[in-house]
């Protein structure tokens, strides 16, 4: 998954895309606490 992330910091990634990889990784984070 870090690789895939990596991947598309280095390219241009669409706003919504970035915002949407950060709340599944937020609602993630939440799951497991």
């Amino acid at each position: 998954m870090k690789d895939g992330w990596i991947a598309e910091e280095s390219g241009p990634t669409p706003a919504r895309l970035r915002l949407a990889w950060g709340t599944m990784i937020l609602l993630r984070n939440e799951a497991l606490i």
